[in-house]
């Protein structure tokens, strides 16, 4: 059965959303509410603005290019060690309290369960400090979770409480520091593209604020590590337009962990990091043209979107035909949609400031399954 790329999509939703969120807020146009629905030559001339310049008449060489991204050495199926990662959470001589029903890896119907097991130390519901690990139980599904709880008498009890983040605890020394502590958990750090750019580091800040009233500035208590699963292209995509080129196509996969502000780790998650092999079903001399992708695009959000759509971006990434305890890659586009459209030049200020919902993710395959396995019978 394809599942659809829940992880990937939910990832690339979020930073989307992050951005079209600000234009928003900031830039964004609120749609009339009598605003009708966009006709279908509207929706054509947005999703083929949007369709990336790679994207052409002969697409064969791109899928090939795609299904050919550098998978882990070592997937994260192998290097999970629950031994090593029992250690990182709660040291080397500690052994949790593991549930019962740990070794209970299938279902009744004796399929491959999706449960996690559990270890931990301490109760979840009461004051004193509580630290778990969780992990799949068939880590083909590639989910690790890790809680760690103070006790609550050492909880800050007010603002003059919260420690600040120190300044040598900068984006650099933080993200490697995330990268050690989610390679210990087993994750493969060769399937994550490191920034170029030092400045753009996938560290955030977690700040608490203050009525502006009390004149304090914000506190930043804890910094955060993202990592989006990257596979390595065989051959860069060049951008026909000149801008930058794409080393790294996303699948399925996000990690994150947070530190306080003494360089603890207080959370750390490795979410949908599937087991992933090549799809002997994926035919690219079946790769579809840049119009069939976009009559097959215009002709969903005509039968399933609804209401006005102001922004359409489409990003090239890999999703999975879920098998067992395997993803099987299939080259596919993410496109997202919002119902607000990005300001005209000049109208930056002449704006509303009051942010929608309603913006979703769509995948489109970039080949032709159906054909294949017509072919193969």
């Amino acid at each position: 059965m394809l599942m659809r790329n829940k992880y990937l999509a939910a990832t690339i939703a979020a930073a989307l959303a992050l951005a079209v969120a600000g234009t928003v807020q900031a830039q964004g146009r609120e749609p009339p509410p009598d605003e009708p629905d966009p006709t279908r030559d509207q929706i054509v001339e947005l999703v083929t603005a949007a369709m990336p310049p790679v994207i052409g008449d002969n697409n064969q060489q791109l899928v090939q290019n795609l299904m050919g991204a550098q998978l882990a050495q070592t997937p994260l199926v192998k290097g999970f060690n629950y031994q090593r990662a029992r250690a990182a959470v709660f040291g080397p001589r500690i052994i949790p309290n593991l549930d019962r029903d740990c070794p209970r890896t299938q279902t009744d119907a004796g399929v491959p369960t999706e449960d996690d097991c559990i270890g931990s130390l301490g109760d979840p519901a009461g004051d004193g400090p509580y630290r778990a690990l969780e992990f799949s139980k068939n880590m083909g599904f590639g989910n690790v979770r890790v809680l760690m709880r103070p006790d609550i008498s050492q909880l800050p009890k007010g603002p003059d409480d919260l420690k600040p983040v120190p300044a040598d605890m900068t984006d650099s020394t933080v993200y490697e520091m995330g990268l050690n502590y989610l390679g210990a958990l087993g994750l493969p750090l060769d399937e994550i593209q490191v920034p170029d750019d030092p400045d753009a580091l996938p560290v955030h800040d977690l700040q608490i604020g203050f009525d502006p009233s009390t004149q304090r500035a914000p506190v930043t208590i804890q910094k955060v590590v993202y990592l989006q699963r990257g596979l390595k292209l065989p051959t860069p995509l060049q951008d026909p337009a000149g801008g930058p080129e794409m080393t790294h196509v996303p699948a399925p996969g996000m990690a994150r962990v947070a530190f306080d502000a003494n360089g603890q780790v207080v959370g750390a998650m490795i979410r949908g990091w599937q087991d992933l092999a090549r799809n002997p079903a994926v035919n690219p001399e079946l790769a579809k043209t840049h119009n069939q992708l976009v009559d097959e695009i215009v002709q969903d959000l005509l039968r399933n979107g609804g209401g006005p759509i102001g922004t359409v971006k489409i990003l090239i990434g890999l999703m999975t035909d879920f098998q067992g305890t395997q993803g099987m890659l299939l080259p596919a586009i993410q496109v997202f949609v919002a119902p607000v459209a990005d300001p005209q030049p000049g109208q930056e200020d002449d704006v509303q400031t009051t942010q929608t919902t309603g913006a979703y993710v769509r995948e489109y395959l970039l080949v032709d399954i159906e054909e294949a396995e017509a072919q193969d019978r």
